[in-house]
């Protein structure tokens, strides 16, 4: 009677053997990530620092992309699990970015003309 368990137990483990000779390496499990950095010029990102942060947040919920500052770095980090998000995303950062630099030099251009008041 002890040879049926046994031989019912070298079964199942040989059985649980195949599955896992059968699982692909762990490095196969990762998923793949998108990494980018965008980076104008040394004073770019001075604007988005400046600039609230719900630009960059309505960047990412756009895109689906995550979007960071790296102010030690003077740039911006983009993640994303697809490469069509970070590349989205980082067009849209040269978008923004523009409108900000304009905006910025056209509020110094009123101040200068003292058409609004200094701050």
């Amino acid at each position: 009677m002890l040879a049926g368990p046994e031989v019912e137990g070298e079964a199942c483990c040989e059985e649980e053997d195949q599955l896992i000779e059968q699982l692909p390496p762990p490095e196969a499990l990762k998923l793949p990530v998108v990494v980018k950095y965008w980076q104008e010029d040394e004073a770019a990102i001075e604007y988005f620092i400046k600039a609230s942060r719900s630009i960059l947040t309505a960047i990412s919920q756009a895109t689906g992309a995550q979007v960071d500052i790296e102010a030690s770095n003077k740039r911006i980090r983009i993640t994303s699990m697809e490469q069509w998000q970070a590349d989205n995303a980082m067009e849209r950062l040269s978008n923004v970015h523009s409108y900000l630099v304009s905006t910025f030099y056209l509020a110094l251009l009123m101040q200068a003309y003292d058409l609004i008041p200094t701050i």
